[in-house]
């Protein structure tokens, strides 16, 4: 029998080259396999659709900007999720520096649970919690989450996203996650 041999798919890290080299295919695969990641992690980093979708074109355009920057002997992945955490960052100084105080209710959570209507209401309900106890946590520790649990980093790759040592990074996490387990408490079955 003729089996079809599928020729395995190129690493980011070799599209990121080819990409420096100007390849613009490169590019537009990246961005293919990032898109919905990152645009994800922005919308439960900050809460706005809106907003996340005009930060994920900013991490899109440094990521254009810096590409040469790119060191190929590291990973792709992380170095593109600290763009977008230092993006985050700036969004958030950027919105204190308006005069207006800074609050996690700023960001709705209407927009995100609208966007799944097919769910029963009590989904939608810990869907909502969930959102919420996320936001209500200090951004350090909902970037660790988010990254950890949400994109599947390990420690070391998010100390290396955020500039951190591995145990800081596991430090937050614990923290963090004791924070959601004390708001999420009545949806915990016992």
């Amino acid at each position: 029998m003729n089996e079809k041999r599928q020729i395995p798919p190129e690493t980011d890290e070799a599209l990121m080259i080819r990409y420096q080299a100007g390849d613009m295919e490169a590019f537009h695969q990246l961005y293919h396999r990032y898109e919905k990641k990152l645009y994800n992690y922005l919308l439960k980093s900050v809460g706005d659709a809106e907003k996340s979708a005009d930060l994920f074109q900013e991490v899109f355009l440094k990521l254009h900007r810096f590409r040469a920057q790119y060191n190929p002997q590291q990973p792709f992945a992380p170095w593109c999720f600290a763009i977008a955490a230092n993006t985050v960052k700036n969004a958030f100084r950027a919105q204190r520096g308006n005069d207006e105080e800074f609050n996690d209710e700023t960001f709705s959570l209407s927009q995100r649970v609208r966007f799944q209507p097919e769910r029963q209401v009590e989904e939608q309900e810990l869907g909502a919690a969930i959102e919420a106890a996320l936001l209500a946590l200090p951004a350090n520790q909902r970037e660790v989450i988010l990254l950890s649990k949400m994109e599947g980093f390990s420690y070391s790759e998010i100390a290396q996203v955020l500039g951190m040592t591995s145990n800081a990074v596991k430090q937050m996490a614990h923290r963090g996650l004791i924070a959601l387990r004390k708001q999420l408490a009545e949806w915990m079955t016992p």
